[in-house]
């Protein structure tokens, strides 16, 4: 496990573009949500097309998965008037895309993909946003890996496919038979 290779920040950027036009007939729109639907298109990516969208890292933040690379936000797309970054009252961050973005790099799959991660977290407030990033387990163990070492951690891809999720039944007796087999015991 660990981070994918070869983030591609040309796709990075058109994708911030997109999401950032969608986001402004949200309700609440703010950074905070950028970096929730970047996390959840990369990670639905990577769990239905064995590759992340972008190949960004995602750090395990204390509010939620926050990209690596957001640095292409406020540096380079900025500074070269694609993006500007309104800050309100509050410190809020509001990006406001300055130019169309160009998804014919985007297979057709992955633009489903950031469609249905849009439309997810479209009504959240920031604040909520944050809490349904914050159940990920992926996250979840990342975060407590950064609290025993102190050091900033990447949430792995490959945790997308963990889950907690209750068995089914089928799932529970086939569990319990093999228990039985095995002498394994059951709580």
């Amino acid at each position: 496990m660990g981070t994918v290779e070869g983030f591609n920040e040309a796709k990075f950027r058109e994708l911030v573009l997109y999401v950032a036009k969608c986001g402004q007939a949200f309700r609440h729109w703010n950074i905070t949500k950028l970096y929730k639907i970047l996390f959840l298109c990369d990670f639905q990516a990577y769990e239905k097309l064995a590759r992340p969208i972008t190949s960004a890292n995602y750090l395990a933040h204390e509010l939620g998965p926050v990209p690596e690379q957001r640095g292409v936000i406020f540096q380079a797309m900025v500074a070269s008037g694609e993006i500007v970054d309104q800050v309100s009252a509050g410190q809020r961050h509001r990006l406001i895309p300055l130019r169309e973005p160009e998804l014919s790099g985007f297979s057709p799959q992955e633009v489903d993909i950031i469609n249905s991660a849009v439309e997810v977290l479209e009504s959240d407030s920031a604040h909520a946003a944050n809490e349904r990033s914050q159940l990920l387990l992926g996250w979840l163990a990342a975060r407590a890996e950064h609290k025993a070492t102190g050091k900033e951690v990447v949430i792995p891809y490959d945790t997308v496919f963990v889950s907690n999720r209750r068995l089914d039944t089928f799932e529970e007796a086939h569990a319990r038979e093999l228990a039985a087999n095995y002498g394994w015991p059951v709580r």
